[in-house]
């Protein structure tokens, strides 16, 4: 049986380990961290480790770089996948009250609150300066997912294609969340979006701290 160094070496990929004010504690909670994204990512290994709140992980470079790509991370919740969903799919209105330093405001463009396929507008701060987001809601229930066409605003002027998605499954009382942006960018000037997966990051933590006082 492969160790979980020689499986790092076996798919490719490079570590680099940053302290994050003291969040790594011990060996055993990475390896626990480790074991449940090889579960999630067991069908597409080579894209587990591109980005992650606490470890940053980054895969080796190719010599003919893409436009498009994914950065995908696994977080642990405290919330359930149904509770995380509810805001997402219905209460999206509460969300700047949830995490008021990253989100300021939301806003019906086309549609409601809770039908899928409604068109809304966020506004937002990233790096300390205030953006704009038109999305599009495409919920699956089946497969717990649910995801963020991008439309158009700020994103959308170095992007031709930027789609944030949740894909969630349950853990005990809390759930397992997998973040995913799959992007594409308008030229190889554009940088890999990771500032705006550092945001998703964000939010996500905001919003399950909020749903775990209420």
């Amino acid at each position: 049986m492969l160790g979980y160094f020689d499986i790092l070496n076996k798919i490719n990929i490079k570590l680099r380990f940053f302290e994050n004010s003291g969040a790594i504690q011990s060996n055993d909670q990475f390896l626990s961290w480790f074991t449940a994204t090889l579960l999630l990512y067991k069908d597409k290994p080579t894209k587990c480790f591109t980005h992650h709140p606490i470890l940053s992980l980054q895969t080796l470079e190719t010599e003919t770089m893409s436009l498009k790509g994914n950065l995908e991370t696994v977080m642990e919740l405290k919330s359930s996948p149904e509770k995380f969903f509810t805001v997402w799919k219905t209460q999206a209105h509460q969300i700047p009250n949830h995490t008021p330093d990253n989100i300021h405001a939301v806003d019906v463009h086309e549609g409601d609150w809770e039908t899928e396929g409604s068109i809304k507008i966020w506004r937002y701060s990233v790096d300390g300066k205030q953006e704009v987001f038109k999305e599009k809601v495409v919920v699956d229930e089946e497969k717990n997912t649910v995801g963020l066409i991008g439309l158009e605003g700020d994103v959308m002027t170095k992007y031709k294609l930027f789609n944030p998605t949740y894909h969630l499954t349950p853990k005990g009382d809390g759930s397992l969340a997998r973040l995913i942006i799959e992007y594409e960018k308008l030229d190889d000037n554009i940088p890999v979006p990771d500032k705006y997966m550092d945001f998703m990051i964000s939010i996500t933590r905001d919003i399950d701290e909020s749903l775990a006082k209420a």
